[in-house]
């Protein structure tokens, strides 16, 4: 089973939106991963490799 946090992106869930700004995007990101983890019981220090992907 896939980790759910890693397959966050910007979304806004509560919002039902996403920023055209990538920085609001990237923030949003790790709203959704930090509430994923919480879900589960995790914090943000028990992530051991992050992968960033961005659009050019």
């Amino acid at each position: 089973m896939q980790n759910p946090s890693s397959i966050a992106t910007g979304f806004d869930y509560s919002s039902m939106t996403i920023s055209n700004d990538v920085v609001k995007q990237t923030e949003q990101c790790f709203k959704n991963i930090n509430a994923a983890l919480t879900e589960v019981g995790l914090v943000m220090q028990d992530i051991v490799r992050v992968h960033y992907i961005l659009p050019i």
